[in-house]
């Protein structure tokens, strides 16, 4: 595709879009099939072709929806699936007579009130009736012959009766049925194939005998929020097949004797949020397959000894919140196949290990107001995982031998002020140990003896201000330990040694100040290390000696602004850090990062800055880091950046230092050997010193980014030494003057469509050879300026441009040299300008010019020959002038390659227009039409024009 080609393609797109716009209906395509998709019914018959199986009108209001609705042109009868979602449809009459094939029907969020509308479609598998006004349904009105899937949730339905061999699925959520027996028999009667059934939200009060007689194929019944406080005997009758019921959120008091004893298929059973007193023996009779039970949030007060009685594949039992005051001896004992017991949020005053003790399940007893225990002292928990969150320390530390066999023990919130010696030392088969938000201080040499197989310990949230040497001497295999949130101030030497297979260590939320010497000696393998929120006076050298493992490191908000002191990041601070990958710094106040404070980091990929404030970086500060591709220090406050800063950082994709407050950037900043994007936008530069960027590497795809400084002249050989870089912005900046030779020694990428911007900007003038050196330029945007004059030969020396924008500025004439030298631009753009004449000759320098746009200007008009030596135009831009005449078959005999031109907003007289446009259209050339109703005043298709 050839250049002219391709502008007039995109020229045509935008022509495109505004018809785009008020298209009714949009097409895809899905396994070989047409979807239309519409939010308007004019034109839609255009749309209905054999091939259309899908059909969707939504978001629009159609109140009586009949057969006439819907054109009824050809491929209706092939539609397969059509939605009417939200619009509006109070009712249906013959709407669908034609529709034999339609398999699925979208209604839902309309104002339907009756369903006689459905007797003819008897192919239907899917129908969606949501959200309407529906109050019954009845073998009368419907013809459900091959039906699978009924969804009528949310509607007015009271009565609801049909008959289906199909049926699989049916949605009667949200509505006002009472009564789902009719007489003796079950109104679900005649859908013995129905899997899903869902009655929630609906008003039943009274489970009735028989409610679901005939619904043998059931595996999934929901009864959530029904009002139910009875359950007739014989209330799941038939329902042999049930796998999941949903009763929660009733008012069901007492469970009667064996009245799930039909349920004998039975997984999963949730009586959560009722109103549950008392579990009589044998209420779960025949549940043998049962294996989920939910009983949170009732009244239930006391547990007998009988009250689980055949539940013996049950694996999870859920009690908590359920007010039990007491457990009698052997309520657990049928339970042989239970993992987990939740019993949390309880009223439990005695902890008795008689109970527990026949149980191998998780045992989860939190927040109970547990004050003593009982039972027999040489029983011992079977529990792999035992909580007791909340509980307090002192009513159960006789017992925790008893824990023996627990891999997991959860004590956070127990109000543990001490710990004696040898306190878990019984507890060896420990691997997860919780002791946080408890009010311990200190932390011995004999609080874990014994634990040899621990792996984590969380002491989160105390008041820990001491450790003392030997504090985790029996930890070998520990991996993982969380220190946070207490009030540790010094990190003393040789309290970890022991440690070493721990891989994850935090710190964070101390107040540490002071970080010994050898403080991480013994944690050769670990990965983790958080000290943020902590108030660290320095980040001394080697200050992580020996962590030749370590992966993540996290130091946020770990200084302060006490005294106006600011911490430096000293040299060699991050030394012998190999496996370092991730680095955050965030919300610091440093006043310095010294020389070599990240040098030698081989694997650094990261290092987070964000919301740090850093003054001064020095020379090789950041030197050798050979995996690091993108280095973000932008708005991080810097005023002053050393020669060489960044040097040796091999190859960077990008380094943005946008958004600080550098003023001069000295001779040699980077020293970067490649790099992609330098970002320096938004600080406070107000001269660039020649060779500032020398060293600097460029690859192919490289950006300069000096937007939003200080700048007001570009001087000789600010740019000097840039090879092969893709665009250079100095925009939003003050500039008035570019010097001689401030492009000298620039070169520009040739593989790819480079640019300079030097838009938004205070130029008055363009003045000869202002652009030497730029000899590979092929795009330059000197739009938004106050430029008045273009002196001749403005533009020498860029025979390789290609795109010039000149928008926005002040230019009231152009001279017959103010595009010298410009013999292969293609693209001129003078649009906003002052412009009111072009003097014959303006262009002669621009015969390959394919795209030319003046609009917004002050024309009056156009000469004949203005635009003669363009012959290779393509399009031509006049809107917003004042013409009232062109000589437009002279401007198509000269420009015979002229495809697009835009005639809006002139001062065209109406029959002028006409025959301007029809003359156009006969020659091929487009031009731009408006929306019509757009325009209160004369137009022809949108183009205003005047009588």
């Amino acid at each position: 595709m050839d250049r002219k080609t391709s502008i007039f393609l995109l020229l045509l797109a935008l022509l495109q879009l505004e018809t785009h716009a008020f298209q009714s209906c949009v097409k895809n395509f899905s396994s070989g099939y047409e979807m239309v998709i519409c939010k308007s019914l004019v034109g839609i018959e255009s749309y209905l072709e054999s091939n259309v199986r899908h059909l969707a009108i939504e978001n629009i209001t159609i109140g009586i929806f009949d057969d006439t609705t819907i054109p009824n042109g050809y491929g209706l009868q092939y539609l397969y699936e059509l939605s009417f979602r939200n619009c509006h449809i109070k009712k249906i009459t013959t709407a669908f007579i034609n529709m034999y094939n339609l398999r699925r029907l979208y209604l839902e969020n309309n104002e339907i009130k009756n369903t006689k509308f459905l007797r003819n479609l008897n192919n239907l598998e899917y129908l969606n009736l949501n959200y309407n006004n529906l109050k019954s349904i009845s073998p009368k009105d419907t013809s459900f012959h091959q039906l699978e899937r009924l969804h009528v949730r949310n509607n007015n339905i009271e009565t609801f009766s049909i008959a289906s061999s199909y049926l699989k699925e049916l949605d009667l959520s949200f509505n006002k049925i009472t009564n789902i027996v009719d007489g003796e028999s079950s109104i679900f009667k005649n859908l013995d194939t129905l899997k899903f059934l869902n009655i929630s939200f609906n008003p039943l009060v009274t489970l009735k005998s028989r409610s679901f007689a005939g619904l043998r194929s059931l595996s999934h019944l929901y009864l959530e929020n029904c009002s139910i406080s009875v359950l007739e005997y014989e209330a799941f009758y038939d329902l042999g097949m049930l796998q999941n019921l949903e009763l929660s959120r009733n008012n069901i008091r007492t469970l009667s004797v064996k009245i799930f004893s039909e349920l004998t298929s039975l997984q999963h059973l949730y009586l959560q949020s009722n109103d549950l007193q008392k579990l009589d023996s044998n209420s779960f009779l025949g549940l043998h397959k049962l294996r989920i039970l939910n009983l949170c949030n009732n009244r239930i007060d006391e547990l007998n000894g009988d009250a689980f009685q055949g539940l013996q594949n049950l694996n999870t039992l859920y009690l908590r919140n359920s007010a039990i005051r007491q457990i009698r001896l052997g309520a657990f004992s049928s339970l042989r196949s239970l993992m987990s017991l939740d019993l949390s949020n309880n009223s439990l005053e005695i902890l008795n290990v008689d109970i527990f003790s026949e149980l191998a399940a998780d045992i989860n007893l939190s927040f109970n107001p547990i004050n003593r225990t009982e039972g027999d002292p040489s029983n011992i928990f079977n529990a792999e995982s035992v909580s007791l969150i909340g509980v307090g320390f002192e009513s159960f530390r006789g017992i925790l031998g008893n824990f023996r066999k627990a891999t997991s023990l959860n004590l956070s919130y127990t109000d543990i002020q001490t710990i004696q010696p040898g306190q878990f030392s019984k507890l060896t088969s420990l691997i997860t140990l919780d002791l946080s938000n408890n009010h311990l201080s200190v932390v011995e040499g004999d609080y874990f003896t014994d634990l040899v197989n621990l792996r984590s310990l969380s002491m989160r949230n105390n008041t820990l201000q001491v450790i003392y040497v030997g504090a985790f001497q029996s930890l070998e295999e520990l991996t993982n330990l969380d220190l946070s949130h207490n009030k540790l101030a010094v990190l003393e030497a040789n309290r970890f040694v022991a440690l070493k297979n721990l891989q994850n260590l935090s710190f964070n939320g101390n107040i540490i100040d002071n970080i010994e010497f050898g403080a991480f000696d013994g944690l050769e393998r670990l990965i983790f290390l958080d000290l943020s929120f902590n108030t660290l006076i320095t980040l001394p050298s080697n200050l992580f000696r020996g962590l030749t493992r370590l992966v993540n490191l996290k130091l946020n908000k770990v200084t302060s602004l006490r005294d106006n002191n600011r911490t430096a990041i000293k040299a060699n601070c991050f030394s012998n850090l190999p496996q370092l990958q991730f680095v955050e710094l965030r919300n610091n106040y440093f006043n310095l990062i010294e020389s070599a404070a990240f040098s030698n980091l081989d694997s650094l990929k990261f290092v987070d800055f964000n919301g740090t404030s850093i003054e001064n970086i020095e020379s090789e500060a950041f030197r050798d880091l050979h995996s690091y591709k993108n280095l973000d220090l932008s708005g991080l406050s810097i005023t002053n950046i050393s020669s060489n800063a960044f040097s040796e950082l091999n190859v960077v994709n990008t380094l943005n230092l946008s958004n600080n407050f550098l003023k001069i950037l000295p001779q040699a900043a980077f020293g970067i050997e490649q790099i992609g994007e330098l970002d320096l936008s938004f600080n406070r530069i107000d001269k660039l010193s020649p060779g500032v960027f020398s060293g600097l590497g460029f690859q192919q795809s490289s950006n300069i980014n000096l937007n939003g400084n200080q700048l007001t002249h570009l001087g000789f050989g600010w740019f000097s030494g840039i090879q092969n870089v893709l665009s250079i912005t100095v925009e939003h900046n003050f500039i008035h003057t570019v010097g001689p030779g401030a492009f000298n020694g620039l070169q520009m990428v040739v593989e790819r469509k480079n640019y300079i911007s030097i838009s938004y900007n205070k130029l008055k003038r363009l003045e000869s050879n202002n652009f030497l050196g730029l000899q590979n330029l092929q795009t330059l945007k000197i739009g938004h300026n106050e430029i008045e004059v273009i002196e001749p030969n403005a533009f020498l020396g860029l025979g390789s441009l290609e795109i010039l924008d000149l928008r926005t500025n002040n230019l009231s004439e152009l001279g017959l040299q103010s595009f010298a030298g410009l013999s292969k631009l293609e693209t001129l753009i003078l649009a906003n300008n002052t412009l009111d004449i072009f003097l014959i000759g303006t262009f002669s320098h621009l015969r390959k010019l394919a795209y030319l746009d003046i609009s917004n200007n002050n024309i009056w008009r156009v000469h004949d020959t203005a635009f003669y030596p363009m012959r290779n135009l393509v399009g031509l831009n006049l809107e917003g002038n004042h013409l009232k005449v062109i000589d437009y078959s002279s401007l198509k005999e000269y420009h015979r390659s002229l495809s697009y031109i835009n005639l809006n907003n002139n001062r065209w007289p109406c029959k002028e227009l006409v025959r301007m446009l029809n003359y156009f259209t006969n020659h091929r050339v487009d031009y731009l039409s408006s929306n019509v109703g757009n325009y209160t005043t004369l137009n022809i298709e949108g183009i205003i024009c005047y009588m």
